[in-house]
This record gives structure tokens, C-alpha cells and sequence, in this order.
């Protein structure tokens, strides 16, 4: 008969400074092994930085330890030589000498070797700022996530089973064998808001769903692309794409644009006059919408092929086919004409940037 190997292991921190590991062979009785713990000093070195204020959502935090420099303090971590020890991993987590947030509280550090023990006490703060939107491995896994109500944003695909009411957007909507219901849906990527003081998103109202061009349409078998939240009663979304194609989350101004948070995850309406047509192979040119008081804004390239912007989550994707000045639309297009480009943020170095697709062009007065 073919025997069944069984590892039982028990990690615990011994009188005489060791760590015992004890394995059951095949019910055959027990090996001992045994891994000393460091020598080096148990004194951690950075107290004062790991203390100063860190926020939820923030970067991890290492742990040094006073050491000579040729001690490799990570290795031993692994090897069990050191531990490294977190009073509430709900608070923070430790992932070798790392730490790293995981929601506000406050958590006790320890490091312990063969020379004793040293700690620190350390108190993570509330986000500052919202937390980025999740891509979930699948709609299941967003619905079920444990989380706050409205904690996070999570970018899902669904097909849409039925539509319950055309006035806020009421809907069911399935994924694989996940499905839930949508209680509201909007276009309007403004109305999706973060609070500092609640840490938790918000969506105002999906009362615009009956009278958007991009939402009033939506039917039984549509596949929908959105940003949403949940709470313990209900799920809210923002359109982000229908059966692929895109959707304008927000028509603005060029300064409106200068004034909106960077967000890959939504498209742009902008209109606006050419200041100047700066490149023709690609259509990289600058608009300014009337009556505007900030700078003209950066038309990154641009086309009048709608298949070209393509949602890929997080974010829009754009790819220039190149074909500005060989279109009639756009081949033409000189200073004092007007435009409207719909498209996504690709700010670059500090600078924003906008491409997309042209869908209208009214040449200036001759």
C-alpha cells in the first residue's frame, strides 16, 4: 500500500532561542529539526520613520534593524532566524520586513532574535485619498469581497438579464453563474464621488438613465462595462462601455477638462477651436473651447475611427491608425475650424492630454 506523507508544523519560539520544527512521517513517528535564532541585536533602527503619519492606501513600509551592513536581514527573516510579528494583521500585515496598510488602527511591531526582543507601535490613518478602482478576477469575487459599504470601486463586465425601470436604471444582470441586481445606472461619471470623511464612495442619482443617449437603449442581452459599488443594500453603477463601444461619461469645456481629476476609465466630449494643427501624421493638435481662460489643450492624436478607442480595465486604450490627413474629415482641418473630439485622458510628464476620435468638424467663416 502506497503511504500518505503528512506534515504537521508547529512554529513556536523555544527558552534557548530557537525555533523547533516538528513533522509526522506516515503516522511513523516524529523528526526534530531545529533553526537558531540570530544573534544580531533586536533593535529596530527606524522607529521614528515607521511612526511618522502614513495613511491608508499608502506605500509599504520596511523594517531595519541596527545590523552590520553584509547582514542580510530579509534572509533571515525567511529563514525564520528573525521574527517579525504584527499584534493585528487586520491593521497591518507583514510580508517579510515589509509592512503593509491594510485599514486604520493601530498595530504592534515586534522583533524578536536570539539577543531579545524590540517593538514598535505603529497607528495607520485614514485614506487621504480614494483608493484606486479594482479590476476583480470576476464578478463573483466583486460581489462577495468583504468590504465596507461602498469602500471600493470595481470594474465589471455583465450582461444584462432584464430591465426592471427605465427611470433609474433598475436592472439584473449576470456573469458566469454570478448575478445581482443593479438598482441604478448612470452614464455621468461625475455623480461618482469619494468622501474623506466616510471613506466611501457614492453615486448622487441615476435619475438621467430614461434620457441618456447612452443608457435609455440598454436591453436584455447587452453586455455592460461599468464602475460599481455596493453596500449591504444595494448596487450602483456608472456606465463605462456598452457591447464595447464607448460611452461619454461627461461633456466638458477644455477648461473643464484642466479641472478634472486624471481617470482613464472615462471618455470626454470636448468641443473646441483650433489653436494649432501641430502634427498631421498622427492629428496632434491644440483646441480651446470659447470663452475659455486656461491654455489650449493638447489633442495628442486623433482619428475619425470610433473602433480605435478600446476599453481594456482599468483604463481606455487609443491606437492611432494614422489616418488623419488622409481622411476627408480631418485632412483639412486648419486654425479657426471647430471640432469635437470624444476620447480619453493620456496626460503625460504633468501634462494634459487628450485623444480620441473626431465626430464633427465646422469649418471656419471664410
Amino acid at each position: 500500500m502506497k503511504k500518505t506523507l503528512l506534515t504537521l508544523t508547529i512554529v513556536g519560539l523555544l527558552a534557548a532561542g530557537t525555533v523547533t520544527t516538528l513533522a509526522s512521517c506516515g503516522g511513523n513517528g516524529n523528526n526534530s529539526s531545529k533553526v537558531e535564532l540570530s544573534k544580531i541585536k533586536a533593535t529596530i533602527s527606524n522607529k521614528e520613520a515607521l511612526k511618522v503619519e502614513w495613511h491608508l492606501g499608502e506605500a509599504n513600509r520596511q523594517i531595519t534593524l541596527e545590523t552590520d551592513s553584509a547582514v542580510n536581514v530579509s534572509n533571515l527573516v525567511n529563514k525564520g532566524q528573525i521574527l517579525i510579528t504584527s499584534s493585528d494583521e487586520n491593521v497591518i500585515k507583514l510580508i517579510g520586513t515589509y509592512l503593509s496598510p491594510v485599514s486604520a488602527g493601530t498595530a504592534t511591531i515586534t522583533v524578536t532574535t536570539a539577543s531579545g526582543t524590540d517593538s514598535v507601535e505603529i497607528t495607520l490613518l485614514p485614506r487621504e485619498t480614494a483608493p484606486e478602482f479594482i479590476v476583480p478576477s470576476s464578478f463573483g469575487y466583486a460581489l462577495d469581497y468583504a468590504q465596507k459599504d461602498n469602500e471600493y470601486v470595481y470594474i465589471v463586465t455583465a450582461e444584462v438579464d432584464k430591465v426592471e425601470d427605465t427611470t433609474v436604471g433598475k436592472m439584473t444582470v449576470k456573469a458566469g453563474s454570478s448575478s445581482a441586481t443593479i438598482n441604478g445606472l448612470t452614464a455621468s461619471s461625475s455623480k461618482l464621488s469619494w468622501s474623506k470623511e466616510s471613506q466611501a464612495f457614492a453615486i448622487t442619482d441615476t435619475n438621467d438613465y430614461g434620457t441618456n443617449d447612452y443608457t435609455k437603449n440598454i436591453k436584455a442581452g447587452d453586455k455592460l462595462t461599468v464602475a460599481m459599488i455596493r453596500s449591504s443594500e444595494s448596487v450602483t453603477a456608472v456606465l463605462l462601455a456598452n457591447n464595447g463601444s464607448y460611452v461619454v461619461n461627461e461633456v466638458q469645456t477644455t477648461d473643464q477638462v484642466y479641472d478634472t481629476k486624471f481617470n482613464k476609465n472615462y471618455i470626454y466630449q470636448v468641443t473646441g477651436k483650433v489653436t494649432e494643427v501641430k502634427n498631421t501624421t498622427y492629428g496632434n493638435i491644440y483646441i480651446q473651447t470659447e470663452g475659455s481662460t486656461k491654455d489650449p489643450l493638447y489633442v495628442y492624436g486623433c482619428t475619425v475611427t470610433a473602433s480605435t478607442l478600446v476599453y481594456k480595465a482599468p483604463s481606455w486604450t487609443f491606437t492611432n491608425p494614422k489616418d488623419y490627413s488622409s481622411n476627408d474629415l480631418t485632412k483639412g482641418i486648419a486654425v479657426g475650424d471647430t471640432v469635437t473630439i470624444v476620447g480619453c485622458r493620456c496626460d503625460y510628464n504633468g501634462i494634459v492630454e487628450l485623444n480620441g476620435v473626431i465626430t464633427n468638424v465646422q469649418k471656419a467663416a471664410a
